[in-house]
């Protein structure tokens, strides 16, 4: 089955909208303020650093999680905040383990966030690109990907892109199949 040829126009205008979006985010992401929950997701980041949960501390009953708190003992995964944290580090903005709660960390965090969500739309191209062996399609699918710098909801939906753009790569791959696979948990 052959997959049709896009309009180049059309192509076009996805890439200059994608670049947009994808420049404004990075550059809203420095600007923009504190979020409503940011400061619980440092806090709980912060337990993590000292005592391995990532939780607030008022979840925690002598180190564990407390299973008769408000949430629960859900725990996000600390990945994407330890990645917007060692872009704090980096830029100097924080020292490892102790998290700031200035402007410019928030910002740098921030920036780390949107840096994730570009990732998940280079995922989705990638993706688009396997399925349909076209370039421009996938430059059409990136669009459709316009980023968020927000890290608890672009890790979200960056974790499963980025799996399926994996399976995508590894099901194109000749000879034998791999050993051992992946799994990847789903989100309820």
């Amino acid at each position: 089955m052959s997959t049709p040829r896009l309009p180049t126009w059309l192509v076009i205008l996805a890439l200059v909208v994608t670049v947009a979006g994808t420049l404004i985010t990075l550059v809203g992401a420095y600007q923009i303020g504190i979020t409503w929950d940011e400061r619980t997701n440092m806090r709980s980041l912060q337990v993590f650093f000292e005592q391995g949960w990532n939780i607030t501390e008022d979840a925690l009953i002598n180190g564990e999680p407390n299973p008769d708190y408000i949430w629960g003992i859900y725990v996000y995964g600390p990945v994407s905040l330890l990645f917007t944290h060692a872009l704090a580090v980096l830029a100097g903005a924080e020292n490892w383990g102790v998290i700031e709660y200035t402007s410019q960390a928030y910002a740098i965090r921030h920036v780390g966030g949107a840096l994730i969500g570009v990732l998940g739309l280079v995922a989705a191209a990638l993706t688009v690109r396997v399925i349909t062996k076209s370039w421009r399609w996938a430059a059409v699918g990136a669009h459709g990907c316009l980023v968020n710098w927000r890290v608890q909801a672009t890790q979200i939906s960056t974790e499963p892109t980025i799996a399926t753009a994996g399976r995508s790569l590894v099901s194109t791959m000749k000879g034998p199949a791999p050993a051992a696979s992946v799994s990847c948990p789903t989100h309820a």
